[in-house]
């Protein structure tokens, strides 16, 4: 599921956030990216949900490595705010701050898309709902974005 800003728009100052609540049938291989407009640019981070219940991160600077645990059967809350200016950005996971100040190695580029889905593998077969998605841009104008009650499944 890919969502854009419209107009090929980058956000390249300021704050971005971006929060969602995720519910997952079954532990599978699910993605979430924060990038730059267009599926194959430059991450500012990426986070993997691994088939045995961890949480992974990275981005353009390197690995976090395991950075949480996730689970099935009720929603959790993903919260992600970009600071564009300093050139960091933070993550909560189920209302616990797992990253903060983390510089994301990507210059003279902006947010402009966020990615979730499952893993690049065939045979993999998932159930992932995605509800109140809500990005937040441009602090001057406080423009906002909201995609809401989405259900993602591979079969």
């Amino acid at each position: 599921m890919r969502f854009e800003f419209i107009g090929a728009a980058e956000v390249t100052e300021g704050m971005v956030e971006i929060s969602a609540q995720l519910w997952f049938a079954e532990f599978e291989g699910y993605y979430f990216y924060v990038r730059q407009q267009g599926g194959a640019s430059a991450s500012f981070n990426t986070i993997y949900f691994h088939g045995d219940g961890d949480i992974g991160s990275n981005d353009a600077a390197g690995s976090l490595g395991t950075i949480g645990q996730y689970e099935t059967g009720r929603a959790i809350e993903l919260r992600a705010i970009h600071d564009l200016d300093a050139g960091t950005y933070d993550i909560w996971w189920d209302g616990v701050q797992v990253v903060e100040d983390r510089a994301h190695g990507i210059a003279a580029h902006g947010v402009g898309g966020v990615y979730f889905g499952i893993d690049h593998d065939a045979d993999l077969d998932g159930v992932m709902y995605l509800d109140d998605l809500l990005v937040v841009s441009d602090p001057v104008t406080a423009e906002t974005q909201t995609w809401s009650d989405v259900k993602v499944s591979w079969h």
